[in-house]
């Protein structure tokens, strides 16, 4: 999601389709190289709740964009499998476009991500991950998302020590 046009600062929106659980993440600029490592960290992030037999996160539906050419590098490290949706075809990412518009709610379309700080994003993150949804009998997607890593035996990559106890502090 990008602020000014101007501006090179986006905000990467990663969603669960299951519990929509969001995860957000501020890029410098939208070149690929800088979208891999915020969206290798999140998938990281939450590959680390799944059981050794069936993974938490198994695909990824992204669009065309530029930001996206290193899905393979992604994929290598994840092991997540990737998919696209046709050009000019939004509603097959309808979850993440609907995301967009819950988050134009608190970033208006033509203000500037550049000035938002750390904390800022993760408030409307924790805003989003708060709020009950219909689609989820009105449960949170932190509810929903906390029952389903309960589903998983919980295991540690060395990688994610650091960033479980930073996430853990976020929440």
């Amino acid at each position: 999601m990008e602020g000014k046009r101007s501006q090179k600062t986006a905000l990467s929106v990663l969603v669960d389709r299951k519990s929509r659980h969001t995860s957000l993440g501020k890029v410098k600029n939208k070149t690929s190289f800088e979208k891999q490592k915020v969206l290798t960290i999140h998938l990281k992030q939450l590959q680390s709740l799944e059981k050794v037999d069936k993974p938490i996160v198994r695909t990824v539906t992204a669009d065309n964009g530029s930001e996206n050419t290193n899905h393979k590098e992604i994929s290598k490290e994840t092991g997540i499998k990737w998919y696209f949706c046709h050009p000019y075809h939004s509603w097959e990412k309808g979850t993440v476009e609907n995301t967009i518009g819950r988050i134009r709610r608190y970033i208006p379309k033509g203000e500037s991500i550049k000035n938002l700080t750390d904390a800022q994003i993760q408030w409307i993150e924790n805003k989003l991950n708060n709020t009950p949804r219909k689609c989820l009998n009105y449960q949170t997607p932190n509810e929903v998302m906390e029952k389903e890593s309960n589903r998983y035996k919980f295991r540690r990559h060395k990688f994610l020590k650091e960033q479980f106890v930073a996430l853990q502090v976020r929440m």
